[in-house]
């Protein structure tokens, strides 16, 4: 397929002074190719589920991304062209009626492909190589209990790949019940309390735990 995307405002004008905006950005336009396969596990091992594998190649001119400046903030710019190719797996099943188990894979390689020599063939800033999700749920009666857990190899913050961004590891759980119409959720995100950064480089929550309660009002 062929695609065209006109830079969005956040992008034109920025956003409370970490992100400046570029009024000069042009759309990027590109082509996408992708092809992939799903397996009914409930007919290959007798298990609900699913494993769904795909790979794919993309090709962008002007593609915009968001590169880090000597400032400290963020400016998106247009890469002349860049080719983004890899893949992508998911696995889902349930051993038994209480159990639902996840687990997903994404390879990339996210290269610019532009003409400017000292940036052929550099990783795109904020593009992560490898990501891996997993994630297990328990259901019994109202209550439902889950952890999680993933993984980002590390970025660059610039076209250049001098600055990098550290790989990512974030543990999270929770516990949610469900009665008369009422809704409570505890959970703690990033358990293990990791100094981790997002993809532009500023600093992310450590150890935190929240408490929502949500009531439908039809009940």
């Amino acid at each position: 397929g062929r695609y065209f995307r006109a830079p969005s405002f956040y992008e034109l004008f920025g956003d409370k002074g970490s992100v400046i905006g570029n009024s000069d950005l042009t759309p990027e336009k590109g082509r996408n190719r992708d092809a992939g396969l799903v397996l009914d596990l409930s007919r290959a091992i007798g298990l609900p589920g699913m494993l769904e594998l795909s790979a794919f190649r993309n090709v962008s001119d002007n593609m915009i991304v968001f590169v880090q400046n000597s400032q400290k903030t963020s400016q998106p710019r247009n890469i002349g062209r860049a080719l983004v190719r890899g893949v992508e797996s998911t696995l889902s099943f349930s051993p038994s009626a209480r159990w639902n188990l996840s687990a997903n894979f994404t390879y990339q390689n996210a290269r610019d492909d532009s003409l400017i020599p000292f940036r052929r063939g550099n990783f795109l800033p904020g593009r992560h190589e490898r990501e891996i999700g997993l994630r297990a749920e328990y259901k019994i009666h109202e209550w439902k209990m889950w952890c999680d857990s993933s993984h980002s190899s590390g970025s660059f913050l610039d076209s250049a790949n001098i600055y990098p961004v550290p790989e990512r590891n974030v543990a999270n759980a929770g516990v949610t019940f469900t009665g008369g119409g009422t809704t409570v959720t505890v959970e703690g995100k990033n358990l293990s309390d990791n100094r981790v950064s997002d993809i532009m480089g500023f600093p992310l929550p450590g150890r935190s735990f929240y408490l929502t309660v949500t009531k439908n009002l039809n009940k």
